[in-house]
């Protein structure tokens, strides 16, 4: 009866791990991806920011100069502003690429997540029925291993977790964004 539990114990352990490895492969295909697009939005955001700055520029030198035709300096001031918002729309573009890349991120970080807990529980079960052997302790060994890989696991992802929280809270001003230039938009 020993025997077929930890039969039983080491399946699932197989079966854990096998996810874990599908989930594993997944996760980093998204990871690549945002960080893609984690690249994208910081050239993007330099963009704006550059074409920000230039506009801003042009506009303290077309307000210093004395012209006799005052409404050109502002039909220039305008064309500038209509371009700069062609940049920031698709900055603001990719900043929300960027945050449905970062939710699909973690997504399969809970689903890891989920599965490695799984293992942990996995673990108690092994080393109860590996004590009731008479010589239990290369089970336990192996039992330790695991629960000091699940542990290890659980800590990676927590930092992962905090790091990707923190990126989504940066994104989050997206609508922010989306508005201004909105309410830009129709003000120009």
């Amino acid at each position: 009866k020993i025997g077929r539990t930890l039969s039983v114990v080491a399946d699932n352990m197989g079966s854990n791990s096998t996810e874990i490895s599908k989930v594993l492969g997944n996760l980093s295909r998204y990871i690549d991806t945002t960080s893609t697009a984690l690249a994208d939005s910081t050239f993007h955001i330099a963009t704006a920011k550059l074409e920000l700055e230039m506009t801003r520029f042009f506009a303290d030198k077309l307000s210093c100069q004395k012209n006799a035709e005052e409404t050109r300096p502002n039909n220039d001031v305008a064309v500038l502003m209509k371009a700069l918002s062609g940049g920031l729309s698709r900055t603001v573009n990719t900043l929300v690429g960027l945050s449905q890349e970062l939710a699909s991120l973690n997504t399969l970080i809970d689903e890891l997540q989920n599965t490695i807990r799984a293992m942990g529980f996995i673990h108690i079960t092994g080393k109860v029925e590996a004590a009731q052997l008479e010589n239990p302790a290369e089970f336990l060994a192996i039992f330790e291993e695991v629960i000091g890989r699940v542990d290890e696991a659980k800590a990676r992802l927590n930092e992962m977790t905090r790091a990707i929280a923190g990126a989504r809270t940066d994104t989050e001003a997206i609508d922010t964004i989306k508005n201004s230039l909105g309410a830009s938009a129709q003000a120009g």
